[in-house]
């Protein structure tokens, strides 16, 4: 199965997640997906993050946000959701932005 095709089945299994039934389901399911994650390899997250206090006070500290979420003002153009490759670009978004027109 190459990538467009991986690509599709997991927006379909999304789009079930996104249901009722699919919230049940990943609900009975979570404890099954806690144990692989014990059992399988992978980076370990147990201990405590890295943590390094700041230097100045926060309000004249420059802070950027990176979410996966999608946002967007209303004015941009949307993020390309059917390119199989995914969109890897990128939208800024004012600090003093009103929620309605994201």
């Amino acid at each position: 199965m190459g990538i467009v095709e991986r690509i599709g089945f997991w927006r379909h299994v999304g789009k079930l997640l996104n249901t009722g039934i699919g919230a049940t389901l990943m609900e009975h399911s979570r404890g099954l997906l806690n144990l692989s994650t014990r059992i399988l390899p992978g980076p370990r997250l147990d201990g405590e993050p890295p943590f390094v206090p700041l230097e100045r006070p926060l309000p004249v500290c420059r802070v950027a946000v990176v979410t996966t979420a999608g946002l967007h003002l209303d004015t941009d153009r949307p993020f390309d959701v059917d390119d199989p490759r995914g969109d890897a670009s990128f939208r800024e978004i004012p600090a003093d932005v009103e929620v309605g027109r994201l």
